[in-house]
């Protein structure tokens, strides 16, 4: 879709080569979004705020400090970074976060179930 529309706002083949190479990073970071807004909704759901806020803060730090590294590898000549460079590391960042929130909360169920079953062999 995106080729299609990108002859609308330009004809210069280098910028609609450009964008075409940012499509495999957008549609990754797109398809994983949900899962991440479950995640995180889930998470706050449960008041795990004190994971979500260590994790935030974390990555305040972790992702400027890799693009920053990226975009120094960049200035040096290194390495030659565009827009679907960083739209891939955005997917990386967003993967990584799917999978933290989803392993979380399968450890805090394990632990609701474990308290759960704790308390039902309480009663009897």
């Amino acid at each position: 879709c995106i080729p299609f529309l990108s002859r609308f706002f330009t004809t210069d083949l280098s910028v609609i080569g450009k964008v075409r190479g940012a499509i495999p990073g957008l549609m990754t970071f797109f398809s994983v979004g949900g899962l991440m807004c479950v995640g995180e909704g889930m998470l706050l759901g449960q008041k795990d705020l004190k994971f979500l806020g260590r994790m935030y803060g974390a990555y305040f730090f972790i992702v400027p400090s890799i693009m920053l590294r990226l975009k120094k590898r960049s200035l040096l000549g290194i390495q030659d970074v565009g827009i679907g460079d960083m739209w891939g590391l955005f997917s990386i960042y967003q993967c990584v976060r799917v999978a933290i929130w989803h392993i979380r909360l399968r450890l805090l169920q394990r632990r609701i179930a474990k308290d759960t079953a704790g308390l039902s062999a309480e009663s009897r």
